[in-house]
């Protein structure tokens, strides 16, 4: 699991500028996408699409749990029913628009997994473990 080179920046501002430069948060939601490949910094290599795929909305105040230096999800996050075949699915990313946007975090599941038309895909409560080391 790591921040992508733009939220990396933003950290730092965080910690050490007056106001993070290029970053307002605007709401609490962010967005988590799948992925047939590594996201890569920016988060947009190998991004699903087609099949009826969009990123999953989940909420970014309440939906987590934090303990330490980690956050898990609190809730089944769910995507939409496809109309097509999709994956194999082997990593995800976190956004902060539902399309385009920032890509705030990256990392592989553990397992790869593909998806048939009328599967609906979805990451179990606890499922999603992000990390900062």
């Amino acid at each position: 699991m790591s921040k992508s080179n733009y939220y990396e920046g933003i950290t730092l501002d965080l910690a050490f500028a007056a106001a993070p430069s290029g970053f307002t948060r605007t709401n609490g939601n962010r967005w988590i996408s799948l992925h047939t490949a590594d996201p890569g910094e920016d988060g947009t290599t190998g991004e699903a699409s087609g099949s009826g795929y969009a990123r999953a909305q989940y909420n970014a105040g309440t939906g987590w749990t934090r303990t330490a230096n980690s956050v898990v999800n609190n809730a089944e996050i769910t995507f939409g029913t496809l109309s097509g075949a999709l994956g194999p699915i082997t990593h995800f990313a976190v956004f902060d628009a539902v399309t385009a946007g920032n890509c705030l975090y990256k990392g592989a599941f553990s397992t790869s997994r593909s998806f048939l038309s009328g599967d609906t895909p979805k990451i179990n409560a606890s499922g999603l473990t992000i990390t900062e080391e």
